[in-house]
């Protein structure tokens, strides 16, 4: 099994429907930033069965509206 380490500081997007993780990744420009990103694809959940994530390290704006209207499900976890 892959293990990505925890992060110090910063936010992780969290029970992203299977699938949609990449898109998100594009549409917050996550690829044009100066930021480290892991984009895990098809994680084991209980929760969804399977899941997509992404850990962000560093500070970010996010527009939670956009991510809302991208998955209602997801959780935003800041990491300070």
């Amino acid at each position: 099994m892959l293990r990505v380490d925890p992060i110090q500081e910063g936010i992780v997007l969290d029970h992203i429907r299977a699938g949609m993780g990449l898109r998100i990744f594009q549409e917050l420009g996550l690829g044009e930033k100066n930021l480290t990103v892991a984009l895990l694809m098809n994680v084991p959940s209980t929760k969804l069965g399977r899941k997509d994530m992404i850990k962000i390290t560093g500070v970010l704006d996010l527009d939670l509206t956009k991510l809302g209207l991208l998955d209602p499900g997801i959780t935003v976890n800041y990491i300070a």
